[in-house]
């Protein structure tokens, strides 16, 4: 894999991690779900991560989403990790939400060749 073993965990373990926590927020009575696709095409690595979740989001005063858990000083650092890592690869973190699913996807630029 042309992403390196560290970036690749930092990326998957926050989306799932976030995912898992999301999805256990789904309502009783709904479908809890997690969908992660991962593909290589074209020179990248097109990430995509879908769950169910309850459709609460909390944000800034600017906009930018800010953590539901219980103690947000120190769980905020998922998210800027993984925008770290998709910055590093010629990318951005694209968050997106409806009232029932919560995305997160990403495509990294791999190396010539790939």
């Amino acid at each position: 894999m042309p992403v390196s073993d560290e970036d690749l965990c930092t990326l998957l373990m926050n989306l799932l991690d976030n995912a898992l926590e999301g999805a256990g927020r789904t309502p009783e009575g709904q479908r809890r779900s997690i969908c992660l696709r991962m593909r290589i095409s074209g020179g990248f690595l097109a990430v995509l991560c879908e769950n169910s979740f309850d459709g609460h989001v909390e944000t800034d005063a600017r906009g930018r989403l800010r953590t539901t858990k219980a103690e947000p000083e120190s769980h905020w650092f998922g998210m800027a990790q993984m925008r770290a890592v998709a910055e590093k690869y010629g990318s951005v973190l694209d968050v997106s939400y409806t009232d029932t699913a919560f995305t997160v996807q990403t495509a990294l630029k791999l190396p010539k060749g790939q």
